[in-house]
């Protein structure tokens, strides 16, 4: 099974999924890896004048979207159910959950 995190605030997301692992080995979940993938960093240009006239100077917002994919083993999808609906999931914290079938 892979579970996507995705949230703007770091601290957050990893001390969710510190959470999230002791919750699962208390489970005898396996937890095959943690993979930090690439932060999305969002650039928006702001034009400083809001007539338009002026030199066109400009001011640039950022957000910062940090991911991280949780590879798991599971025995039964009850398991999951049970450990998510036990956990306090962050209002600023998307989680994608897909199941794939074993090789």
């Amino acid at each position: 099974m892979r579970m996507t995190l995705v949230s703007t605030d770091y601290r957050e997301l990893d001390k969710f999924i510190e959470n999230l692992i002791q919750m699962l080995k208390k489970h005898r979940t396996k937890v095959l890896s943690l993979v930090r993938l690439p932060t999305r960093v969002l650039v928006i240009p702001v034009r400083k004048s809001p007539c338009g006239e002026g030199t066109e100077s400009y001011e640039h917002y950022e957000l910062r979207v940090h991911r991280r994919l949780l590879l798991l083993q599971l025995r039964s999808t009850r398991d999951l159910v049970l450990i998510m609906s036990a956990t306090r999931v962050p209002s600023n914290l998307l989680v994608e959950i897909r199941f794939e079938r074993p090789k």
